[in-house]
């Protein structure tokens, strides 16, 4: 029967033409409407097929997400981090926003974790455990907090070194020094921000105290050495260029007026006996006030009046001499000279004013 639809038997003739053109237009129609239905059978079916595979992935996908929680619960971000990755894996699933979000809140927080443990561990444990931790941190592209990191690890480094405590101790001023040894404070310690690095870098500076302390008294003994030395040698060309100078009239008038104040001002020292009779006088008077006991005994010679016009005639006398000395009389001594004779007359005076000075 096909057979005659499709191929009728056609009389002869011209009306037969328009019979065969419309037996092939609905075969043709057939076949598209044959093709349509196929194709849309398969795309349904193909789409049941592709529904069920994303159900079972997404199921799968919520199973992971279910394990990660609980694995974020415990911290256990590395084991939660592996569920994720897994659950992004898995093909045909499309429930993945959940997933991205909390595979990126993980890493987050494995992250932050690592920053937790370096704080932890300051003064616990190596520096250098705390800088892998730190180097770590700053080598993960999910960290959040890296410029602090970056100021932990500097003031972690500073209060390391060796080097930089032996510089900082070499650079201070002796009082800062003497106040730091006294109290422990320092201004650079206050600058660090981290509260467990400042008793790290306060124990590193400790630790080279001493031997700073010890090269800074070794530094004023050579010092001291090399002033006395040259003061010596100074004292000894003086010595040797005032021998002349002592041969000159003013500077003898300088010795005369010495050995004449020693005649007349009394020694304010007590001999041994002297000494034994007035503790008796003392016991004897019951005097128990050192100030009675010192007016008892003071010589007039010793009061604070007698005392400062003393000074002032020996002020007065070198003051006259050193005038005197770089007068015309005294044209042909030179500038050293004068500095030589400056270095006599004040020997001389002052080893006076020693002297007379009460005791």
């Amino acid at each position: 029967m096909a057979r005659m639809l499709c191929h009728p038997v056609e009389p002869a003739g011209r009306a037969a033409v328009p019979k065969k053109s419309s037996t092939l237009r609905i075969c043709l129609v057939g076949l598209i409407a044959g093709s349509l239905l196929v194709a849309g059978t398969y795309w349904f079916l193909n789409g049941k097929l592709r529904a069920r595979a994303e159900a079972r992935a997404n199921a799968v996908v919520a199973e992971h997400v279910a394990v990660s929680h609980a694995h974020m619960l415990q911290q256990n971000w590395e084991l939660a981090i592996e569920e994720l990755q897994r659950a992004t894996a898995l093909k045909d699933a499309t429930d993945l926003a959940e997933v991205q979000e909390l595979l990126t809140l993980a890493r987050q927080r494995r992250a932050a974790a690592i920053l937790t443990a370096v704080e932890a561990s300051l003064g616990r444990t190596p520096a250098s455990n705390s800088f892998s931790l730190l180097d770590a941190y700053l080598a993960d592209s999910d960290a959040l907090e890296k410029e602090r990191a970056t100021e932990i690890r500097a003031e972690l480094e500073l209060a390391s070194s060796d080097e930089h405590a032996i510089a900082l101790l070499g650079q201070l001023p002796d009082d800062a020094l003497v106040w730091f040894a006294g109290t422990g404070r320092l201004a650079e310690l206050d600058r660090l921000r981290h509260p467990a690095i400042r008793p790290l870098y306060h124990q590193r500076l400790q630790a080279h105290l001493r031997a700073e302390q010890e090269r800074r008294s070794e530094l004023r003994l050579q010092e001291e050495a090399t002033r006395l030395a040259q003061q010596g040698r100074r004292e000894e060309a003086l010595a040797k260029r005032a021998v002349r100078i002592r041969g000159t009239p003013v500077f003898r008038e300088v010795v005369e007026f010495a050995e004449r104040t020693r005649r007349q001002v009394p020694k304010s020292t007590a001999s041994a006996d002297e000494a034994k009779l007035r503790r008796i006088v003392v016991r004897i008077l019951k005097i128990t006030d050192p100030k009675q006991e010192q007016r008892l005994f003071e010589d007039p010679s010793n009061r604070p009046e007698a005392q400062r016009r003393l000074e002032a005639q020996i002020s007065r006398m070198r003051a006259s001499a050193k005038e005197r000395f770089r007068g015309a009389a005294y044209y042909e001594f030179d500038a050293a000279d004068r500095e030589a004779f400056d270095w006599a007359v004040d020997r001389e005076l002052d080893q006076l004013a020693a002297e007379l000075k009460p005791r």
